[in-house]
């Protein structure tokens, strides 16, 4: 193990709602970058059912096997995976928000909810086979049942794809590599979202096998409403095509955060 700091998104399942102290256990000797409950998914093959993500920092090794020691030994769990990874700077947070904000803003929170159901699509998505990389149309109406209005953050996996795939009917720029033309995606209109964590996949510490991640990032929202606009604007399914030709695999769960601080 070398002397960089060791980033851990944990994922955590707990026996009962009287014991929920993971946060609590992983704070010891390192710190909580973000941390959040009620969770969703969205896109990918079905996961457990999360109680409680954290995302935990340590600058020394033994704070980190420790820390790794403690949920293993924790007797309120009743399962729980852990992913290493590594996250930019601030700094480029920073930026990458900053960008984000210089792009035009759409008003999506007084667009009526029923208005925004993108059902339909969904279905012919899945009839095309697309449908790994898109909500189901059970999963997306789980996403309309919530509480429109309080904040969320959506935490992406992404396998990028050597080469990029477009339709053969596709008349937009075609961009040679998958990470490429998702970027290309990723430079659409803003909607008052904002990147909390980004970074790159190294690989599950605990849990079963998963696919071999490119990229992580959590990305925040006002509220479930916002993301729901987003998704049904025709700038951002203009811009599918090219999320489409760039990812190879994708996963995607909605999270509530908690208050700062973890």
């Amino acid at each position: 193990m070398d002397s960089k700091p060791k980033t851990i998104i944990v994922y955590l399942k707990y026996k009962d709602n009287e014991s929920w102290d993971g946060r609590e256990l992983l704070k010891k000797g390192g710190s909580l970058l973000w941390a959040g409950h009620d969770i969703t998914q969205l896109i990918g093959l079905d996961e457990p059912e999360w109680d409680e993500i954290v995302v935990a920092e340590y600058s020394e090794e033994n704070a980190y096997n420790n820390a790794l020691n403690r949920i293993k030994e924790a007797d309120m769990l009743k399962y729980y995976k852990v992913h290493l990874v590594s996250h930019y700077p601030q700094a480029i947070i920073d930026k990458m928000n900053e960008m984000l904000k210089a792009l035009k803003v759409k008003n999506l929170e007084s667009i009526p909810v029923e208005e925004l159901s993108s059902i339909e699509r969904w279905e012919a998505e899945k009839k095309t086979g697309t449908d790994h990389l898109g909500p189901t149309p059970n999963q997306m109406e789980t996403l309309l049942q919530r509480d429109q209005n309080i904040p969320v953050v959506m935490l992406n996996y992404l396998k990028f794809r050597d080469v990029a795939v477009y339709p053969d009917d596709f008349k937009g720029k075609r961009y040679k590599t998958g990470r490429e033309a998702y970027q290309k995606y990723g430079q659409r209109d803003s909607h008052n979202n904002q990147v909390d964590i980004f970074g790159d996949y190294k690989f599950t510490i605990v849990g079963e096998d998963e696919p071999k991640w490119n990229n992580f990032v959590f990305v925040r929202y006002p509220s479930v409403k916002n993301f729901i606009g987003m998704i049904a604007t025709k700038s951002y399914q203009a811009s599918s095509t090219q999320r489409s030709a760039g990812l190879e695999n994708t996963i995607l769960l909605s999270i509530t955060p908690y208050d700062e601080p973890y």
